[in-house]
């Protein structure tokens, strides 16, 4: 037996770690390739949102307006200009008082920017 050519038990063990260490760079590859924006470290301004649809990220505007729904305890946060808001957010706001606690302040609400 010639002790330069492999034997086939060793060709199919050696093939099976190059499919695992491939299939394993293939996974790392698109993870890094689709991996969302960071909420912590990317600060959207409100005007801006849309241009980050589908993206995690930190939206952050003055509110300009609050819709609340007594009942149920959901309220809407507008950003940008009144008549035409850039940005709408909805938060889960229990006390009723989404106006009195967000209106005219800088609020900052992270998570999926959808449209």
């Amino acid at each position: 037996m010639n002790p330069y050519i492999p034997t086939p038990s060793v060709c199919r063990s050696s093939l099976i770690v190059v499919a695992i260490v491939l299939l394993s760079l293939a996974l790392v590859l698109t993870i890094i390739l689709i991996r969302p924006l960071s909420t912590g470290q990317n600060q959207i301004p409100s005007e801006n949102a849309s241009d980050f649809v589908g993206y995690f990220g930190t939206v952050c505007g003055y509110v300009t307006g609050v819709r609340q729904d007594p009942d149920d305890g959901i309220a809407l946060l507008f950003f940008g200009a009144p008549d035409d808001p850039s940005c709408t957010t909805l938060i889960s706001a229990p006390n009723g008082r989404a106006e009195n606690n967000y209106q005219g302040k800088k609020v900052c609400v992270a998570g999926r920017v959808v449209k």
